[in-house]
């Protein structure tokens, strides 16, 4: 499942940001039936938790040269009166380094703004702690993390745990 919802959050994140969050849900329905109507059973919550933990690749990578793409942007002059959604990016007219400049920022933007949105909307906080606990194979309860036995899983925990019990 980690992959397949990997897999979709890289197709969906280069989407314009009011595009997706309309239609996101529907999409994901879409992607489940599709699915199931091969025989491949994937439920909603664990595509939805590796769909969600997929965004931080596209986070990281859409990260990776943005200093290099603004960098050119601002040596050119177009850093300045770069808009969302820049017509620039559309244009079939002009330098085509030019071109290629405005749409990396373009996708990078939509990166970002979507992955940010899919993280907010999924609860990318939550599914990073439940892949932490399961990859330490410890429990989490609301008094921070815990060991397999249900002790504090260090003494900053402990003592958090204690403020906690004595209010």
């Amino acid at each position: 499942v980690n992959n397949v919802g990997q897999e979709w959050a890289w197709n969906l994140h280069f989407l314009s940001p009011e595009f997706l969050t309309e239609h996101e849900s529907e999409f994901i329905d879409l992607i489940l039936q599709t699915y199931a109507e091969q025989g491949i059973s994937v439920s909603r919550s664990k595509f939805l938790n590796a769909y969600v933990l997929g965004t931080i690749q596209m986070f990281v990578w859409g990260g990776g040269g943005l200093q290099f793409v603004m960098g050119n942007l601002q040596h050119r002059g177009l850093f300045e009166t770069l808009i969302p959604d820049d017509p620039r990016c559309h244009s079939t007219t002009g330098d085509p380094a030019e071109q290629e400049l405005l749409v990396a920022a373009e996708m990078t933007r939509r990166t970002f703004t979507n992955c940010c949105n899919i993280m907010q909307r999924h609860d990318f906080a939550g599914a990073w702690q439940r892949w932490r606990q399961q990859r330490d194979g410890r429990a989490l309860d609301c008094n921070g993390p815990s060991t397999k036995d249900g002790a504090p899983a260090t003494a900053a925990h402990a003592q958090l745990r204690k403020r906690q019990n004595a209010q």
